[in-house]
C-alpha cells in the first residue's frame, strides 16, 4: 500500500486544493440558522403565483432580498429578513389575496401555510460561533485522547514521538475530511442554493466521529505490530502488514452504512437528503483517510 502513497497524496491533495478553491471563491451558504431571518412555508393548491415579485413590491413592507425555493413535496420556501408577527400576519394576507385574484371565482384561495420560523440575527451570529467550537474542541479532544491512548509505543525507541504522530496524523485526515465535506457544500450552495444549516453541522460531526473510529482501526493495529515485533522489522512492512489485517474489516464496515445512506438518498425525505448527501460524502471521503492517508503521513513523518 504504502509504494502507491504518493498517488494517494497527490489525489487528495488536488480535491482539497479544489475544495478550498470553491470556499474561498463561492463561500458557504449559510441560512436562518447561521445569518438569522425569518422562513415561511406554504403551499398553493391553485396556479403558482409569483411569490418573489408580490413580496418585493410591497415596499412598505421594506422586506429587501426574498428567496423563493421548490421543494420536492410543492411547497414554497420564502426566505426574508427577520419580520415580526405584524408584518408576517400582513405577509400571509398579501400571499392569500394574490391567490384569490388569480382563481376563477376570485374568492377561494388555495394557500396553506405549513409552518413559519423566525431567528433574530445575534442568534444567528451565537450559533456559527457555537458550531465553530463544536467541531474545533472534538477535534482536539480527539487529537489528545489518541496521542494518550498511543503513549506506550513511544517508550519502544528512545526520544520517539510517535504518539504524538499517531495524533496528528489523524487530525490531518480528519481536516482532509471536513475541508472536501463543506467544499462540496459550497459548490452545492452556489449552484443549486443548498443552504447550510445546524444540521450540516450535526452531520460534520458525526462524520469527525465515524472517520476517527476508522483510523483508530488501523492505527491499534499498527500499535499492536509494533509493540509485539519491538520495531523489529522494517515499519514499512508493519504498516503495509497492518493495512491488509484491517482493510476488508474498514471497508465492509463502511459499504454497509453507505448501503443505508443510500437508501435514505433515494427513498428519504427531501428534508433530510442534503444531512444524508454529507454524511454519505463524509464517510466515503473518511473511509479513504483512514487508510491511504493517515497510515501514510504517520510512516512518511516517522520515517
Amino acid at each position: 500500500m504504502l509504494k502507491y502513497r504518493r498517488i494517494f497524496f497527490a489525489f487528495s491533495g488536488f480535491l482539497v486544493a479544489a475544495s478550498i478553491a470553491s470556499l474561498i471563491l463561492f463561500g458557504l451558504n449559510f441560512g436562518i440558522d447561521f445569518t438569522g431571518g425569518s422562513l415561511l412555508e406554504i403551499k398553493t393548491d391553485g396556479e403558482q403565483i409569483a411569490i418573489e415579485n408580490i413580496l418585493e413590491s410591497e415596499k412598505n413592507l421594506n422586506l429587501g432580498d426574498v428567496r423563493v425555493q421548490r421543494t420536492e413535496e410543492g411547497s414554497f420556501l420564502i426566505r426574508m429578513r427577520d419580520v415580526s408577527q405584524e408584518e408576517y400576519e400582513k405577509i400571509l394576507e398579501i400571499l392569500k389575496a394574490s391567490d384569490a385574484a388569480s382563481t376563477d371565482n376570485g374568492i377561494e384561495t388555495g394557500i396553506k401555510e405549513l409552518r413559519f420560523e423566525s431567528i433574530g440575527p445575534v442568534i444567528g451570529s451565537e450559533l456559527k460561533q457555537k458550531a465553530v467550537w463544536q467541531i474545533f474542541l472534538v477535534v482536539a479532544g480527539i487529537t489528545l485522547y489518541i496521542a494518550f491512548a498511543f503513549r506506550k509505543v513511544s517508550k519502544l525507541k528512545e526520544k520517539s514521538k510517535i504518539s504524538w504522530k499517531f495524533g496528528i496524523s489523524a487530525l490531518v485526515a480528519l481536516i482532509h475530511d471536513v475541508t472536501i465535506t463543506t467544499g462540496v457544500f459550497a459548490i452545492l450552495g452556489k449552484f443549486l442554493k443548498v443552504e447550510i444549516d445546524s444540521s450540516f453541522v450535526a452531520a460534520i460531526l458525526l462524520v469527525l466521529g465515524y472517520s476517527v473510529n476508522d483510523t483508530i482501526v488501523v492505527f491499534d493495529r499498527i500499535r499492536e505490530n509494533l509493540i509485539h515485533h519491538k520495531y523489529s522489522l522494517n515499519l514499512e512492512h508493519i504498516i503495509n502488514s497492518s493495512i491488509r489485517q484491517t482493510l476488508m474489516r474498514s471497508i465492509n464496515t463502511s459499504l454497509t452504512v453507505l448501503l443505508v445512506l443510500f437508501s435514505l438518498l433515494i427513498f428519504g425525505s427531501a428534508s433530510i437528503f442534503y444531512f444524508t448527501l454529507a454524511l454519505t460524502i463524509g464517510i466515503a471521503v473518511g473511509t479513504y483517510s483512514s487508510i491511504f492517508i493517515a497510515s501514510a503521513l504517520l510512516y512518511e513523518w516517522e520515517k
